[in-house]
Order: structure tokens, then sequence, then C-alpha cells
């Protein structure tokens, strides 16, 4: 499933790759030609076998649409996988307009109980996506039959933690205090630092607690919350954590705090 979204710096060599005879204007036979030229651009292997893609449906709006950078194109294609179980790996290349293009892919979660999602793994600019998943049995099963499945994961995390700039901000900032007591509605005196370290302690596994239950429940598909909505909540608990080391507004709490916004950085 392709959602193909050009916008208005790139629209004119977009609108150049759809005109097949050049003549300056988007017929509506070339729109309907333009999802084999993207077909062409794609190349899916199943353990490195070639699977042949057709298309099932495609949605271009005229070109009008595209000018205020809103329209966008949709193409649905599909691949018959050859039968078979066990550990299977998909790997899907996109060429198309790779100068100008920038990927985003990923993996639904999947409706068939006998297929069971492991890792993925992308290059640098996501042209390149790898799926390794495996097909009958329990889901009790290894993750991985050659070991990697648990390196894989800890590695994905490890990634996670170090890009996700919205955690650390408000853990950050929580933690600035840490080692102040508060009087007064100010931070006046050190807590020593047995103190000190129990609270940091205290905090950081609040917050661990919380942002993997939400992510684990959100991850198996048993909550759905609309993004935009938790972004401005993130934002709203790195401004709280800020004030709060300014000032005092939850001295003591911290930990509960963090619990509190780790389940919604969990989303």
């Amino acid at each position: 499933s392709l959602r193909l979204v050009p916008g208005v710096a790139v629209l004119p060599e977009v609108l150049r790759g759809m005109d097949g005879n050049m003549d300056g204007t988007i017929s509506p036979a070339e729109r309907q030609a333009y999802p084999a030229r993207v077909r062409g651009d794609l190349e899916l292997r199943l353990n490195g076998q070639r699977l042949p893609l057709r298309l099932i449906s495609s949605d271009i709006p005229p070109p009008d649409d595209f000018k205020d950078g809103l329209g966008q194109m949709r193409m649905e294609f599909r691949a018959d996988l050859p039968p078979g179980a066990g550990q299977r790996r998909l790997v899907l290349k996109n060429r198309h307009q790779s100068r100008i293009g920038a990927y985003l892919v990923n993996s639904l979660a999947a409706a068939d109980p006998q297929i069971h999602l492991q890792t993925q793994r992308r290059n640098a600019d996501q042209s390149v996506y790898q799926l390794d998943y495996r097909q009958g049995g329990s889901k009790s099963a290894p993750l991985a039959t050659d070991g990697n499945g648990f390196g894989s994961m800890f590695r994905l995390g490890m990634h996670h933690i170090a890009e996700g700039a919205d955690h650390l901000l408000f853990l950050l900032a929580l933690l600035l205090p840490a080692p102040l007591l508060a009087r007064r509605g100010r931070w006046r005196g050190a807590a020593g630092l047995q103190g000190s370290v129990l609270r940091i302690v205290g905090v950081v596994t609040a917050f661990t607690l919380g942002h993997s239950l939400t992510l684990g429940l959100a991850g198996m598909g048993l909550v759905r919350v609309p993004g935009n909505p938790v972004e401005v909540l993130i934002a709203v608990s790195i401004l709280f954590s800020a004030i709060h080391a300014l000032r005092p507004l939850f001295p003591g709490r911290e930990a509960v705090i963090a619990g509190f916004f780790g389940l919604i950085h969990g989303l």
C-alpha cells in the first residue's frame, strides 16, 4: 500500500515523470499509466526470490489538486507468496523518484494468527526495508531461530533511546531538582546523596514502567489513540517538568508524575 504526497517544491519534476508524451499536460490516460511506472521501480523478494507485483487499485487526483501541496496518490499492489512455513524474510526495495524521494515504510500487524512479525530493518533513507517473520507455530515460540531476536530488539530499544529527544528532555528536566529540597515554594538546600539517588531511581523506574506499559498495549493493538493529541501532551509534560525544575510544583511526587506522563510518552 503506497501513499505518495508530492510537495510543492518537487511537484514540477513529479508531473514531468507522469507526462508520458511530454506535451506539458497530464491526461487521464497518463494518470492511469503512472502506477505501472511506480510498479517498475518496486522490487519485492521473499527469501531471495523475486515476487511479481500486480496493481489492485489506484487513486490519482488531477494535477490541480497537487498545487497546494494537499494532493495524495494512493496505490495498492499485491504479490502471491509461495506456500510454506517457518522463518521467512521479505525485502522491499523502492527506487521510485530516488533523487527527490523521502521514504517511510512500515508493516501493519498481521491479521492472520499464523503470521508472527519479528524484526524490521531499514537502510538510512528507508528505500530498502527488510521484514523477518515466522509463519505457522505458536506465538510463544522464540522470536528468531538464530538467536538474534533479542539482540535486534535490544538494538532497536537503544536506537529509540538515542533518538527519543522528547523522552530525554522530560526526564532531564524532572531530574534536575532531584538533589534539592523544597521549602516555602522554592528549591532550598540539598537532599543528600542517598535521597538524591533514591529520587533518581524512582523517577526513571516509574517513567520506564509507564512508557513500557502503553507502548506494549499500543504495539499489540489493544489501545489506539490519535497521534496529534499525544504529541501535544508530550510537549505539555516537558513544559511541566521544566517549570518544576525552576519552582516546585509537585515536590516529593516526581515519581508519580513520571509514571503518569510515561503512560503518555509510551503511546
